[in-house]
């Protein structure tokens, strides 16, 4: 593996831990009528 693979997954590791970050949120969802979690995010 090579130093550009291993950029190229890391960025790819960073988009999907904030895309999980921001579901969790549900800030943007305000068609959603489900409840905010109850687990802490942070």
């Amino acid at each position: 593996m090579n130093d550009d693979e291993t950029f190229e997954k890391i960025i790819l590791a960073f988009l999907v831990e904030l895309a999980e970050f921001i579901n969790e949120q549900r800030d943007f969802k305000y068609w959603s009528v489900k409840p905010a979690s109850t687990k802490d995010v942070l």
